[in-house]
This record gives C-alpha cells, sequence and structure tokens, in this order.
C-alpha cells in the first residue's frame, strides 16, 4: 500500500465548529483526528511511509459557510477526500461543487433527497429507515394521534413527510407545524403547536413528535414545558434531540423534568457492536472527557474507509476514490459496524437504538431502551 503516493495525503474536514450544530460537528472532528491518528500509527507499524493528515474549517452550521469551507480546502490544499459537514441542507449547497470538480465527499447526512450516485457517500441510512422507525414505535406505543412539529429545511421536511405518510399508513391521524430554522424565538410556533394538540384531543392516544436541531428544538422545548397543553401528551424526539444540549448542566432542570414527564421516546442511528466500537469509546473519552453522542462511530469509519481506498488504489485522485469506496466498504467491518453502502452511495442497512431520559443518583441522563431493527421491522426491548 501507499506505492506511488506523496509522503502526505491531506483530507479535508469541513465540520459545525460553530453554530445551531456544533455540539455534534465538533465531535466529527475529534472522531476523525483520532482515526487520523490511529491510520498513521497503523502505516508506522507496518512500515509505510504515507501520512494522513487534514485541513480543517468551520461551516458556521450554515448552507454558505459549507460552501465557503468546501471551496476553500479544495483551493488552498487541492484535497480530493472532504469529510463532512454534518447536516443535509450543508450538503446540498456543496453538491454541485464536488461532483463538478470530482471530489469525494463524506458527510454525516440524512436526507433521501441526498439519495442518487453521485460523488458523496454517506456512512448513515437515509431517513427513509428513520421514518418508518419512528412511525412503528409511536404504533407501539399506542399513539393513534401525532402532531409533527419540524424544522423547515431539507432535513425536517423529508422526515416529517415520510413520517406522516407511515404513520397515516398504519391508520394514524397527524397535524403539522413546520417552523422556520434560525429564528431567535419558537413561543408563537409553540403556541400553535398547543392548539395543533387540543384539536387532536389531549389524551393518552395523542402524542408530539419534534424534528430538530439543538438551538432550535431546546427553545421550543423550554416554551413546551411551561404549556398546560403540551405537558399533558407525550412526545417523541428524532435522533438530534438525543443531545446533552438538552439536559443539564447545559440544559435547565425544567426541560430535563418536561422530557421525563412526558416519558419521551426517540431513535437514533445505533452503531453495530464489534470490537472496535469499545475501543473508540475509551479513545473517546481520554480525548473529549465523554463518550460518544452522535455520529462518532460512522465518522471514525469512513475516515478509514477513505484512507485504505486511496492506499488500495495508491492514487489520490478523486474519480478512483470514487469508483473505488464502495467496494473497500463493502468488505469494511468497523466501530459502526459493516459499513456496505447501497447503490446511491448510502448506509444499506441501519438499525435504530430507542432513547428515553431518566433520573439516576440524581443525575439526567439519556437511556436505551430497545433498537428498532429495520431489516425485520421489529422491537427488541432491554
Amino acid at each position: 500500500p501507499g506505492v506511488g503516493l506523496p509522503p502526505t495525503i491531506t483530507f479535508g474536514v469541513i465540520a459545525e465548529l460553530t453554530g445551531d450544530y456544533a455540539v455534534a460537528g465538533i465531535e466529527d472532528r475529534d472522531a476523525i483526528l483520532i482515526a487520523i491518528d490511529d491510520i498513521n500509527a497503523y502505516l508506522k507499524s507496518i512500515g509505510v511511509p504515507t501520512r494522513f493528515d487534514v485541513v480543517i474549517e468551520d461551516t458556521k452550521s450554515t448552507p454558505e459557510g459549507a460552501l465557503k469551507a468546501c471551496q476553500t480546502v479544495f483551493e488552498a490544499k487541492g484535497v480530493q477526500v472532504i469529510l463532512g459537514p454534518g447536516t443535509s441542507r450543508e450538503v446540498a449547497a456543496i453538491k454541485s461543487y464536488v461532483d463538478e470538480h470530482k471530489i469525494v465527499d463524506l458527510p454525516i447526512s440524512s436526507s433521501p433527497s441526498l439519495s442518487v450516485p453521485d460523488y458523496i457517500f454517506r456512512f448513515i441510512g437515509p431517513d427513509t429507515a428513520q421514518s418508518v422507525a419512528l412511525a412503528k414505535l409511536a404504533i407501539n406505543q399506542g399513539f393513534k394521534k401525532v402532531a409533527v412539529m419540524y424544522r423547515g429545511d431539507l432535513y425536517g421536511d423529508a422526515l416529517a413527510k415520510l413520517f406522516i405518510k407511515n404513520f397515516e399508513a398504519e391508520g394514524g391521524k397527524t397535524a403539522e407545524v413546520r417552523y422556520t430554522p434560525d429564528l431567535p424565538d419558537y413561543s408563537s410556533e409553540v403556541g400553535v403547536l398547543s392548539s395543533k394538540v387540543s384539536e387532536l384531543g389531549v389524551d393518552k392516544e395523542t402524542a408530539v413528535l419534534i424534528i430538530s436541531f439543538e438551538t432550535d428544538g431546546y427553545n421550543i422545548l423550554s416554551h413546551a414545558s411551561r404549556d398546560p397543553i403540551l405537558t399533558k401528551v407525550r412526545w417523541l424526539g428524532a435522533e438530534i434531540v438525543r443531545s446533552p444540549t438538552f439536559l443539564p448542566p447545559t440544559g435547565t432542570k425544567e426541560v430535563a423534568e418536561f422530557l421525563i414527564a412526558t416519558k419521551i421516546m426517540g431513535t437514533y442511528f445505533v452503531p453495530g457492536v464489534t470490537p472496535l466500537t469499545k475501543d473508540l469509546v475509551e479513545k473517546f473519552k481520554k480525548k473529549t472527557g465523554h463518550e460518544p453522542r452522535y455520529f462518532a462511530y460512522q465518522t471514525y469509519d469512513k475516515t478509514w474507509v477513505a484512507a485504505l481506498t486511496v492506499l488500495t488504489t495508491g492514487k489520490y485522485d478523486g474519480e478512483t476514490i470514487k469508483n473505488a469506496l464502495p467496494e473497500i466498504a463493502a468488505h469494511f467491518a468497523g466501530t459502526s459496524g459493516q459499513c456496505l453502502l447501497d447503490e446511491n452511495g448510502d448506509r444499506a442497512t441501519q438499525d435504530y437504538g430507542i432513547w428515553t431520559v431518566v433520573k439516576e443518583d440524581g443525575e439526567y441522563k439519556f437511556k436505551d431502551i430497545g433498537v428498532y431493527n429495520s431489516s425485520s421491522q421489529s422491537f427488541t426491548w432491554y
């Protein structure tokens, strides 16, 4: 491996280091840095002189910032591989650029609208599967009516519409509250949600599903926690709501108690368990002081697959990497499990962990209570 390659291969990293998605973006960056260290240590141990490095740019959690970051790392370093960004709207903003310049991009993104053959490879499954998991979870919990409050962007629109389609196909009834991302406050939108829930009926068969990022979601939950209607129904959440932003010490006790009182449950992209999974947990804790909470497993694995593709082909060339990467991924079992990709370059199989919020020994925490198997469309409860 590494024959014909320059001494140093530089990958571009475009991550949300500031802005609404910074908590997850910083975690992605840290996972990449751990992977690069491990890759270089491995190459040294087998006597291969090639080393990998990264150039990092902040997307500021915006589509405009993502495109600028993408252009910067390509024009400054000529990178042929970019790791990131972490949201579908940012990926949409750079898609034309990476395709035009034949740059392989490995983001964290789940919008089904981006499921097309191109230079983008996603190591998490598209929300087509998560929408089914959420709908099945709602039915499993006895809900017949769900008010869906969601971000009006590529991510929120797709997941909400797919959930509504799947839930109504099971005989459910829905109401929608679509909100504009990046507003300073959502009190009026929460008021609309309260009215929608009242119309559906405040009873055990009614729930609210929130599809948000951290900043907007926390603001919404803060208002909801003081609403006399919204405190009387159950809540469901998509994967981003499983964030430390919502719990003390970052969040307030009031919101945490609200999540417990409404018995919130949600889905997230659970990694497959391999011997490497625990190893990454320990490395991540050593580097950051906490366990991985978002997509660190998938991010770590995609970094390895990109590096192995370059080493296997002996070329740091976007088109060559694009053509070879799916085969390398198909034979790679990493910290997130088997990394087989489908014809669109998305993870082919994706199971979902089921989480809730609890208070144990005086500490608020997210607790995994089950897993949804997408292949069998069934739940296993812990």
